[in-house]
């Protein structure tokens, strides 16, 4: 392996594209409601800058210039520390809202755990699986992967972070699987987390009423309320949209239109056209971080590309099709784009880190 002398600049072309499109949009998706909570039409784009973007640009920078080769050493304690905040939010400092005790507080500071333990939990799942120069048997990893997955997913469960422990382990399943076990071993262990989420959703009344009013969507006004506007907000979009800043549904009707529903805003805003133009960049993103991950040697560094952009493209995968009624709606934001510091921050990280990895190659 050597390091090249210059970073991947398609893929940080693509990220600042997607980041700046996002900001746009969320200008645009957050403008009245901010104007009518705190008469201050920029209040939300403002609070992602300060809280979301600019702290994550420094972490993209710092990620960008510390050797990624380090990280493996640190990946345990990184790890045990992002697990501790988890845990936290069971305490008094944790914020509970809607039922979700998502949050913490620490002053007039909120932020997420869980989206920390993503990027914890792929590079702690990554620097194990590369330990050791041979490739690791399945037995001996099985129950290593097996107890580290399902006691993050087991405690986001408990936080109600239900699409965060989904997202997460299917992300480290594909990095357990680039490791090198095999496609019956990989099913075994898809038809296992089937069943568990199967049962978790099962004796969750909560949950299970989630998915049991996705497949009766008579109920306009009752439990499908909110993706029956949505699917309107995707239908009044057409092919070229209503116009930017046009959106009527964004005010009163879409839940969460500046996180959990802001692509119904860009199909509204900018239609079939611009919301498959957003569908390609995340595409082209996610295709260059596996060539990144291809060209490089170095198995830690191959395992940490592939779960980072695997997790990314789940998470814009689950936020459009629960926008476009292929889902039960959920609470998952969509990256570089909804509003939210935490995920912004984390985000940067991750692509900071991958474009480190795209110095070094075979």
């Amino acid at each position: 392996m050597r390091k090249a002398k210059k970073i991947d600049y398609f893929f940080l072309t693509i990220a600042m594209v997607i980041l700046a499109a996002g900001l746009v949009i969320l200008a645009s998706a957050s403008s009245d409601i901010a104007k009518i909570k705190f008469n201050n039409s920029y209040f939300y784009l403002e609070h992602q800058f300060f809280h979301g973007f600019l702290p994550g640009l420094i972490l993209f920078f710092f990620f960008l210039n510390f050797p990624y080769f380090r990280l493996r050493k640190l990946s345990l304690s990184i790890f045990i520390f992002s697990f501790f905040l988890l845990l936290l939010s069971f305490t008094p400092l944790g914020h509970s809202l809607n039922g979700a005790r998502r949050w913490l507080k620490i002053g007039n500071f909120f932020f997420q755990p869980a989206e920390i333990m993503k990027f914890a939990y792929l590079l702690y799942l990554s620097a194990w699986l590369t330990q050791s120069s041979k490739i690791r048997k399945f037995k001996e990893s099985l129950p290593f992967f097996f107890t580290l997955t399902s006691i993050v997913v087991i405690t986001l469960f408990f936080q109600r972070s239900t699409s965060a422990a989904f997202i997460l382990s299917l992300s480290g399943l594909i990095v357990y699987f680039c490791s090198g076990i095999k496609w019956s071993q990989l099913i075994g262990l898809v038809t296992i987390l089937s069943l568990f989420f199967g049962l978790a959703i099962f004796i969750s009344p909560y949950r299970l009423n989630r998915i049991v009013s996705f497949f009766h969507r008579q109920d306009i006004y009752g439990k499908n309320y909110h993706l029956r506007q949505s699917l309107y907000a995707l239908e009044r979009g057409g092919l070229l949209g209503v116009g930017y800043g046009r959106s009527a549904t964004k005010i009163k009707y879409l839940p969460e239109a500046i996180s959990d529903s802001i692509f119904s805003v860009i199909a509204e805003e900018f239609g079939f056209l611009g919301s498959v133009s957003v569908i390609i960049l995340y595409l082209l993103f996610f295709w260059r971080g596996i060539i990144i991950a291809l060209k490089n040697s170095d198995k830690f560094a191959k395992l940490l590309v592939i779960g980072f952009v695997s997790l990314i493209l789940l998470q814009v995968i689950i936020h459009i099709s629960s926008n476009s009624g292929f889902l039960p709606y959920t609470g998952v934001p969509l990256p570089f784009i909804s509003y939210g510091g935490t995920a912004m921050i984390v985000f940067l990280s991750m692509a900071g880190v991958i474009l480190n990895i795209s110095r070094y190659k075979s």
